[in-house]
């Protein structure tokens, strides 16, 4: 589905979460975004799986250690949970979500 949402948007406070080697959701599903950036602050490689029950490693979208990052774009738009995996425990993923301006 297209991002068609022209209006104003706002970030939610940027939040940092851990990583680990059992797949969890570090975004929930919310029906008022319009953007979502991701960006891995560890030396691990993290999996994300959109609007599913578990991420795995070595599949879905793979966000490369040290800066490796994943903007939602009007082609990769969803408003569904977001799960991740990674190699190692504590690999640092930071969030920064974009909702509809109330």
């Amino acid at each position: 589905m297209a991002n068609i949402y022209s209006g104003s948007a706002s970030g939610s406070a940027p939040t940092q979460i851990d990583v680990d080697t059992v797949s969890k959701e570090v975004v929930t599903e919310n029906y008022n975004r319009v953007g979502l950036a991701l960006c891995n602050l560890s030396d691990g490689t993290i999996y994300v799986a959109f609007g599913i029950s578990s991420a795995v490693v070595g599949s879905g979208l793979v966000i490369l250690p040290f800066g490796g990052s994943f903007l939602m774009t009007e082609y990769s738009y969803t408003k569904e949970a977001v799960t991740a995996i990674a190699h190692s425990d504590n690999s640092l993923l930071a969030i920064q979500e974009f909702v509809i301006r109330s």
